[in-house]
């Protein structure tokens, strides 16, 4: 992870992409504005991954997204960000994701893992642009924040000379 504080989790390219949903249902609310999937949800676009077992998609009247909430036990997330080889992949009970901000809302049992880091907490809020993350813990301490970070490894050209 780029760093810990409060864009998209993706490959630039990921936006171009076509969004293919598979769902046991689909409904359509064309007055809303809003497609709800429900049973065994699978999401894909570009590197983009999230299995959920409901997911609603809010339009604006362009049909541009404007919100998507994944929901499950948990929702699950993966996404390749650009100049990586190590997959994001996050998990929580209920995602809100606002496409005009690049922003991630991971509620309830909330955890971001790339490679061998980890954040965990009650709630995270995740910029898909810069790869950063905010954690907070669940209100009366119950689930406290977590943050393992691995050290880099140097690289080999970045290594001492040998004797």
């Amino acid at each position: 992870m780029a760093g810990t504080g409060s864009g998209a989790l993706a490959l630039s390219s990921d936006s171009e992409q076509p969004i293919n949903v598979e769902a046991d249902r689909a409904t359509l609310d064309d007055s809303r504005g809003v497609m709800t999937y429900e049973g065994s949800v699978i999401v894909t676009q570009g590197t983009i991954r999230i299995l959920a077992d409901r997911l609603d998609l809010h339009y604006d009247p362009q049909r541009a997204l404007e919100k998507a909430v994944a929901s499950g036990n948990p929702a699950r997330y993966r996404q390749l960000p650009d100049g990586s080889q190590e997959y994001v992949n996050a998990r929580s009970k209920t995602m809100e994701y606002f496409a005009s901000k690049n922003l991630l809302y991971l509620i309830d049992n909330a955890r971001v893992v790339q490679g061998p880091d980890t954040i965990t907490g009650s709630r995270i809020t995740y910029d898909t642009i810069r790869h950063r993350a905010v954690a907070q813990a669940a209100k009366g301490g119950k689930q406290r924040v977590t943050v393992t970070v691995h050290p880099k490894k140097p690289r080999p050209e970045a290594a001492a000379p040998a004797p």
